[in-house]
């Protein structure tokens, strides 16, 4: 996939600068709506090209594919919205998130929105479905669409800024990427492992004063 993005953009350099912005733009949206797209990988390439003062410098190059990031995160969020009754009256769906499940997630995700948003940002193929449960769950709009902003800002501008320093390289990228995973991976596991002793513990105490 990488070589084939090299190879779009070695030909987009024959025509106008508004071409790679477009390129950018598109990956932007591929990175909401199509997981596997590397679309992390692009927008790490964009903060090198960026810094370099290349197709127009920082803000173009960072502001065509935030745009589209956020744009295609708002359709994402608003198809689970209007679809989410159809979605959750499903049997299989009945079977195995009962009505309390659901408003268990719901009363989360309205605890924790910006949260919950910015790690459906930082994780790998997690966006997509953060996305489209806030959205089936009826998250209110003032308060998930700000969330969703937030999140996509600072996950775009966080990756555009890294690619400064490893954005030359495919190599570097890559690696930069592996160890980012890595990272999160670990992360990710601490705070489960964290929540779980937590709410061990805070369980034990409410049966202690029964």
């Amino acid at each position: 996939m990488e070589l084939f993005i090299d190879n779009v953009i070695d030909y987009l350099n024959n025509f106008p600068v508004w071409v790679m912005y477009l390129f950018f733009f598109t990956s932007g949206a591929l990175q909401i709506i199509f997981v596997p797209y590397p679309g992390d990988s692009v927008l790490l390439l964009g903060g090198y090209l960026g810094s370099r003062g290349l197709y127009g410098g920082f803000v173009p190059l960072f502001f065509s594919y935030w745009s589209a990031t956020l744009i295609f995160s708002f359709l994402l969020f608003e198809i689970g919205y209007w679809q989410g009754k159809t979605v959750l009256n499903l049997k299989i769906v009945q079977k195995h998130f009962s009505d309390q499940d659901q408003k268990r997630v719901q009363k989360f995700i309205i605890r924790y929105g910006v949260f919950v948003y910015l790690v459906g940002k930082f994780f790998p193929g997690t966006g997509f479905l953060t996305l489209l449960i806030g959205g089936i769950l009826r998250h209110k709009r003032r308060w998930a669409y700000p969330g969703i902003l937030c999140a996509s800002f600072l996950h775009n501008l966080l990756l555009y800024l890294v690619g400064r320093k490893v954005g030359d390289s495919w190599e570097n990228i890559s690696a930069f990427l592996k160890n980012y995973n890595k990272v999160l991976i670990v992360t990710a596991i601490i705070a489960i492992l964290g929540y779980g002793v937590w709410y061990f513990f805070k369980k034990s105490k409410v049966k202690s004063y029964e």
